[in-house]
């Protein structure tokens, strides 16, 4: 999820400035392009706390200060940075946490919606006689099981969903695609392809998530 926070705090020697930003990424990379020399053994804390508390996204450090001398700094001014940096993570996991809260709904919202196209799928699949090369029975079955799938995921809670989102988002356009290729009814095509768009969303948000 995306996210930025910004941190100020003055210790003995002047003002430690911490700007913490989080980007959508599938992996977790960790990037530290500003940390003023001589404050170079922060790095090694910093990745810890990371790893330790986000799996995915892109991560970005950027500490400043408006002095100079690190060479005297006082182990509990070291210790204070430290805790302004932890400080400005649990900001940032709180930001993610509300945001994916909304995402959730977002979702739900979706997997109601993707269900709701596809009883349009299996009400086409009961007539009497198909247009040959138009049977979809094996596409709509797939789509119906992994949006089970999907329901599963929203309501056991858990705690890294996003690569499985993701997984089930390819799947299920997979199968519309080859819905949009076999079906010719309109209306039916129709319907498959403002399915494809809520799998695009749903794919999409499973990029913000964990």
């Amino acid at each position: 999820m995306t996210g930025f926070v910004f941190k100020r705090e003055l210790i003995s020697q002047g003002e430690v400035r911490i700007n913490l930003r989080s980007t959508n990424f599938k992996y977790l990379d960790i990037n530290i392009p500003r940390i003023p020399a001589g404050l170079e053994v922060l790095e090694k804390d910093i990745f810890h706390q990371i790893v330790k508390k986000i799996k995915r996204g892109r991560i970005e450090v950027n500490i400043t200060t408006n002095f100079l001398d690190f060479q005297n700094i006082s182990s509990q001014d070291f210790l204070r940075i430290k805790k302004i940096f932890s400080l400005a993570l649990g900001e940032l996991l709180e930001f993610k946490k509300i945001q994916g809260q909304s995402i959730k709904k977002e979702i739900e919202e979706l997997g109601a919606s993707l269900k709701r196209r596809t009883a349009s799928f299996k009400k086409y699949l009961k007539r009497k006689e198909l247009p040959l090369g138009e049977d979809i029975l094996e596409e709509v079955s797939l789509i119906s099981f992994y949006l089970s799938h999907l329901s599963k995921i929203l309501s056991k809670g858990e705690k890294r969903p996003g690569k499985i989102l993701d997984f089930l988002s390819q799947e299920l356009l997979r199968e519309i695609n080859t819905v949009l290729a076999k079906v010719k009814d309109k209306k039916l095509s129709l319907e498959a392809v403002y399915f494809k768009e809520e799998v695009d969303r749903l794919r999409e948000l499973a990029q913000n998530i964990e």
